[in-house]
């Protein structure tokens, strides 16, 4: 195709995204492994170094935050889903909430809580506070209908919940190597809170940067659409809505060859 070759097979066939199901399934798996731990209640099983056992609230406060970040974890993947918001948009503002109320933010402020306590890494404080903000700022925009900035904070917001992850993979793979030495498990332990949170913000910025319709694909659009006037299109839903009225219009029109 010559023109929006990048991603209309996607939205034109009902704003699909192949990355949705495998990051539900690596969503799903990194659950299934860690959460089981704490439900038992107890705190030898927590994987969290240096437990505060002299605090009886401290690890009270550690299933707290696991709790609240499954929830962030399991409802993440659907906020970013196209085919959701469009069809079904009214499960998707529920499932934001949830994300935002039930999972970020407890999430985020117990992380601030349990980590000092601990002498955990840096990386995940500063990534606590990144998580909440860009959330918070993706809520603010939603509600005042700025649904592009909605969508960019709320792809920071996926980034920063998932980077946890490559971190506990970091900290599970590391000491199994050979002549690993315990001595560096604190500094391994500080480079995975930092690995995480640059991996996935630059990966957030590159699926941005890929996906955002340029002005000359709009007007493509807009001219064969029969569109006079070329209205700002905030949302890939929206942008969706556009390019299947052409595809229905003009079917032809949608499969340039390329030059």
């Amino acid at each position: 195709m010559k023109i929006l070759k990048k991603w209309l097979p996607a939205i034109a066939s009902g704003v699909r995204r192949p990355w949705v199901l495998p990051a539900m399934v690596v969503a799903d798996s990194f659950i299934a492994y860690f959460v089981p731990p704490y439900l038992t209640g107890d705190p030898k099983k927590a994987r969290l170094p240096n437990l505060r056992t002299d605090l009886k609230w401290h690890y009270p406060m550690l299933v707290a935050h696991v709790a609240t970040g499954t929830i962030a974890m399991a409802t993440v993947p659907f906020q970013l889903w196209p085919a959701l918001r469009e069809n079904y948009p009214g499960l998707h503002r529920f499932l934001g909430r949830a994300y935002v109320f039930g999972g970020v933010i407890p999430s985020g402020i117990t992380a601030l809580v349990i980590t000092p306590l601990a002498s955990g890494p840096v990386g995940n404080g500063l990534g606590s506070v990144l998580w909440m903000g860009s959330t918070v700022a993706g809520y603010r925009a939603a509600r005042q209908h700025r649904y592009d900035d909605h969508r960019r904070w709320m792809v920071y917001s996926f980034a920063l919940c998932m980077q946890i992850i490559e971190g506990r993979v970091m900290l599970l793979t590391l000491p199994h190597l050979p002549n690993f030495k315990p001595s560096w498990f604190p500094k391994i332990l500080e480079t995975a809170s930092w690995i995480g949170i640059l991996l996935n913000l630059l990966g957030a910025q590159w699926w941005l940067d890929r996906t955002k319709p340029s002005a000359a694909d709009l007007a493509k659009l807009a001219e064969l659409a029969n569109v006079t006037e070329l209205v700002e299109i905030e949302d890939l839903a929206e942008l969706a809505k556009l390019v299947r009225s052409v595809a229905a219009a003009a079917p032809d029109a949608l499969a340039l060859p390329e030059s």
